[in-house]
């Protein structure tokens, strides 16, 4: 009887077992999660912060490539937004692997908060060596686990910092356009985001999210009939706890008028000229405001771009057939 007893124990138990078992294995997540927490310059938690995937760095290894953007319509893992809870946590679920079978190691993200600057960290997420690696290397990670008591990834904080104030005015001109609306380019500012800034009055911008140090800036006023207005690219350099406030004069977009080389045979077909404006003096490691603009070419192969802000002009043409090549001595 006692024997039994102790088998039907004995059976009970390891169903309740298989059973516990079964359900981790249904409950458990189908993608690896990351845990983030996000914190002010005091290490206080910051709640409310919008915590994006951007992209996908590969797993340190044989194999070990760039960045890899990451959208909903390329991953297995949609980038979905999340926002951080009291205590500024942010849980991200991402794809196993960047593509094929090469394992995800960092994810890099955009931070964003109405009152802190906007950042755009990089966490490892993985640290174990990929599937694949000698079975020494494998177990030197897990020693060194072990002994460092690290069994699961922790990334760091992202840190988010208070913003410097700028207000920028727009001074009156009689031939500005009165139903205008003005926008400010930012250097360095991966997004020229409307959020950011705030219009007081009429004519005028103002942000408190802008980072400390020197940076460039324009404004830029687009009207109803398309023509666009252009302040010169201004150097400020920002503090935070101060307010920086800057005065710019608006003055209409210059036109640029070409042609193609008569080697281009008439009548041009499926021509475009693309033009892109960098402020003058400025340097692209810098991230300056820049221009983007295109036009078609028509088919006795002139063309027209309009409303393009003063600076350095790069133009490229193609047509079928034809592309523009670089002018001697350039790149």
């Amino acid at each position: 009887m006692k024997n039994n007893r102790g088998f039907i124990l004995s059976v009970a138990a390891i169903l309740l077992f298989a059973l516990l078992i079964t359900a981790l294995i249904i409950t458990s997540p189908k993608h690896p999660t990351a845990l983030f927490r996000v914190v002010d310059a005091a290490g206080q938690p910051v709640a409310g912060a919008v915590v994006t995937p951007e992209g996908l760095r590969t797993k340190s290894g044989p194999f070990q490539a760039d960045w890899y953007g990451w959208s909903k319509e390329s991953k297995a893992v949609p980038n979905t937004p999340v926002t951080t809870d009291h205590d500024g946590y942010a849980k991200i679920p991402y794809p196993i692997y960047v593509f094929e079978h090469i394992e995800t190691g960092t994810l890099c993200l955009s931070v964003d908060h109405p009152d802190f600057v906007p950042e755009r960290p990089e966490r490892v997420v993985s640290t174990a060596p990929p599937v694949g690696a000698p079975w020494k290397v494998r177990l030197q990670d897990l020693m060194n686990r072990l002994q460092h008591k690290t069994l699961l990834a922790r990334p760091d904080p992202i840190m988010l910092k208070k913003g410097a104030i700028l207000k920028v005015t727009a001074l009156p001109n009689p031939s500005t356009p009165k139903d205008a609306r003005l926008f400010i380019q930012v250097s360095s500012w991966w997004k020229d985001h409307e959020a950011y800034w705030t219009r007081p009055a009429p004519n005028i911008m103002m942000t408190r999210r802008l980072s400390d140090g020197v940076h460039t800036i324009r404004t830029v006023q687009l009207t109803e009939n398309g023509a666009t207005w252009f302040s010169d690219a201004v150097t400020v350099t920002n503090i935070v706890g101060r307010t920086n406030e800057v005065e710019v004069t608006l003055k209409p977009g210059v036109t640029v008028r070409g042609q193609l080389d008569e080697t281009v045979p008439r009548p041009v077909k499926n021509g475009r000229v693309i033009a892109h404006v960098w402020p003058p003096n400025t340097k692209p490691k810098d991230s300056p405001p820049q221009w983007h603009a295109w036009a078609t070419i028509n088919e006795n192969g002139t063309f027209t771009i309009g409303s393009l802000p003063e600076g350095d002009l790069e133009i490229v043409a193609l047509c079928q057939g034809f592309v523009s090549t670089n002018g001697p001595g350039t790149t």
